[in-house]
């Protein structure tokens, strides 16, 4: 099965690192971890994680997952190791290795640890002619765990406390393979809704995503939840919503009926929106935002059509169309991807639609 592959694979790449690590250790011991010798150590310590996570990957995830174990365990042993050495012959050049070394180890706290529980709150606006009053959207997307805990029964309380109007689920809830496991995940999540309260006054709304399986509708059994399992559109009174399930928000093919009110568009992948249907607002998630970003760069890897700088997150307004919101959303990728975050918090985004001044 995938799930041995994959563990298998992780215990022989640990293995390889080890021997790699053992071998170049005794060197760099031998020859007082001159700085040349210690760049080309790492260099080929380097080669040898790169090739042999290329060797041994099932795909794009497992392949990161095996060179977060290269850098954040093998490396630090080997800089720790390097600086030891060069010590006393080269005490610039050992402290330089040490300072490295504590900045990859914060940065493994803080992408393992911190950033993936710091759920952070998004306040946008949008100005509308089309509504009498404003309208509060929470935007609840990307829950994506397997361990449903107290972490998402406090992200389901943050969102009653701003008292939305309407609530959006733009999918991916549970991640998880096995069914007897899902459906308990199920069961806690829905008692996790359930605990926060989770209403609004125009209703609530959800579409499925690219994790989730064919029944993940059971999340909501017994919640006033409009689950859209096929291309579809309601009218919930101040606004029209128009959801979108899986291949439509990839596609943009679906094209919904005009109206004069207030139309909001939502989809699991942001991918819709370039199609520029005529809506007011176009929501999705997926993205993460990347969960790791770079200064300067932003998100890595997105895994979806739309510019880089919107993926990590974004409120664009789209000529000829509305307004697209993408959430980085509250979890992250499970199973056998590294489950880190970086530079890219978690977050639920409010969009405050608010009236047009009116003469």
């Amino acid at each position: 099965m995938f799930s041995v592959d994959v563990q298998q694979a992780q215990l022989v790449y640990a293995a390889v690192l080890t021997l790699t690590l053992m071998f170049l250790g005794f060197l760099i011991a031998r020859k007082h971890a001159k700085p040349e010798l210690v760049a080309t150590s790492v260099l080929a310590y380097g080669l040898v994680s790169l090739l042999s996570a290329l060797r041994l990957q099932a795909d794009i995830f497992s392949f990161l997952s095996l060179l977060s174990i290269a850098i954040f365990y093998g490396g630090t042993l080997l800089l720790l190791w390097c600086s030891f050495q060069a010590w006393e012959k080269y005490r610039w050049f050992a402290i330089t290795m040490i300072l490295v070394c504590v900045a990859v180890v914060a940065v493994g706290v803080d992408a393992f640890l911190l950033e993936p529980y710091d759920l952070q709150i998004r306040h946008e606006v949008v100005v509308s002619p089309k509504v009498q009053q404003a309208i509060k959207v929470a935007i609840v997307t990307d829950i994506q765990t397997d361990n449903v805990g107290t972490y998402e029964e406090k992200a389901f309380q943050k969102v009653m406390a701003e008292k939305p109007d309407l609530i959006l689920f733009p999918g991916d809830y549970i991640h998880e393979a096995d069914s007897l496991r899902r459906s308990q995940q199920y069961r806690l999540l829905k008692n996790a809704l359930i605990k926060a309260g989770v209403s609004a006054r125009l209703g609530m709304f959800a579409v499925p995503g690219n994790v989730d399986a064919s029944d993940w509708p059971k999340i909501f059994d017994g919640l006033s939840v409009n689950c859209f399992t096929h291309p579809d559109t309601v009218d919930a009174g101040e606004v029209v919503v128009t959801g979108l399930p899986l291949d439509e928000s990839f596609s943009g093919r679906y094209v919904p009926a005009e109206t004069d009110k207030l139309h909001i568009i939502f989809g699991h992948a942001p991918d819709f929106a370039l199609a520029k249907p005529k809506a007011d607002l176009l929501i999705a998630g997926h993205t993460h935002g990347g969960q790791v970003q770079l200064p300067f760069f932003g998100p890595l890897i997105t895994f979806s059509a739309v510019p880089r700088q919107w993926a990590a997150g974004c409120c664009v307004p789209l000529k000829g169309s509305g307004t697209l919101i993408i959430s980085r959303g509250l979890g992250m990728e499970r199973r056998y991807a590294p489950r880190l975050r970086f530079l890219c918090r978690p977050e639920v985004v409010f969009v405050t639609i608010e009236p047009a001044n009116r003469d």
